[in-house]
């Protein structure tokens, strides 16, 4: 795989619903639709000049991640499988969920 970065990913098991107005108006195909995940690596000079190339107006962007940047700057990007243990802690039940992950001992997938 000949790329400039990688990030880790599940694929999704999840039915998507687009809606626009509050209406729903698709169901986009979940096998073609991955849940993107952090950490990310990047080739520093190809990460790096990404960010450049968007210096002057990042905050106007629609980035949400260093993945999306670098795909939007023409980086070459590729997927990793990813693991469900490796969730994003960005809400209230976020952490509650890892906590009891950490006071359990977490779970053994083997």
């Amino acid at each position: 795989m000949d790329v400039d970065g990688l990030a880790p990913a599940l694929v999704s098991t999840d039915t998507l619903v687009e809606v626009d107005n509050g209406q729903i108006i698709s169901f986009p195909d979940r096998h073609r639709i991955y849940h993107t995940q952090t950490p990310q690596i990047f080739i520093y000079e190809k990460i790096m000049s990404a960010y450049e190339k968007f210096r002057e107006n990042l905050n106007d962007q629609p980035f949400t991640d260093d993945l999306s940047l670098a795909h939007s700057a023409g980086l070459r990007c590729g997927l990793i499988e990813g693991s469900q243990m490796n969730f994003k802690i960005t809400t209230e039940s976020d952490w509650v969920l890892a906590e009891q992950l950490l006071k359990s001992g977490g779970l053994d997938f083997t």
